[in-house]
């Protein structure tokens, strides 16, 4: 399902599986060859979290960041990722991981908040623990 005011760009070889959503009010960016596991959230916005404004969080104005995931990213089940973040090209984040903050290219972030434990080393072709 995409939820959509804003602008969506996805690029070619994307991939999703079931329950996919996404939602744009500002901007949301997929690179190519994007694989996206099941029941994956993307969102670039959030309500406001003022507990004093008259009305509740229901009534706040909509914060909003854009999103971007660049090429080659694959993100497994479950995955939610949140406004104001980019994943950088050829990372992983693992399944039922919250990307609350930006990941850097050639990662492996896991976790709530997801955190990076892995770097590709392009040298010795391999996945290193940080």
């Amino acid at each position: 399902m995409i939820t959509c005011c804003g602008e969506v760009q996805i690029g070619y070889g994307f991939s999703a599986t079931e329950f996919f959503r996404l939602t744009a009010l500002e901007k949301v960016t997929i690179g190519n060859n994007v694989l996206i596991g099941s029941s994956v959230t993307i969102m670039d916005c959030n309500h406001g979290t003022d507990p004093d404004i008259q009305g509740g969080y229901l009534k706040q104005q909509m914060i909003t960041g854009k999103v971007v995931i660049e090429d080659g990213v694959w993100c497994g089940d479950h995955v939610i990722i949140l406004p104001g973040v980019t994943i950088g090209q050829h990372s992983i984040i693992g399944a039922g991981s919250i990307v609350t903050k930006s990941i850097p290219e050639y990662c492996i972030a896991v976790g709530n908040p997801a955190k990076v434990i892995k770097r590709w080393n392009a040298e010795y072709k391999r996945w290193e623990k940080l």
